[in-house]
């Protein structure tokens, strides 16, 4: 019982660091498309 309440808490963990993980790596990637246009501009 307590084996798998753990297992559960680990997943749903897992998956809200995952969510917050690729936000923040998809604006860090819009970031540098951003700065590599205008590297590209100039």
């Amino acid at each position: 019982m307590y084996n798998e309440k753990f297992k559960g808490n680990l997943f749903h963990n897992y998956l809200i660091f995952w969510v917050i993980f690729h936000k923040t790596s998809r604006s860090i990637v819009q970031k540098i498309s951003k700065i590599s246009r205008i590297r590209y501009f100039f």
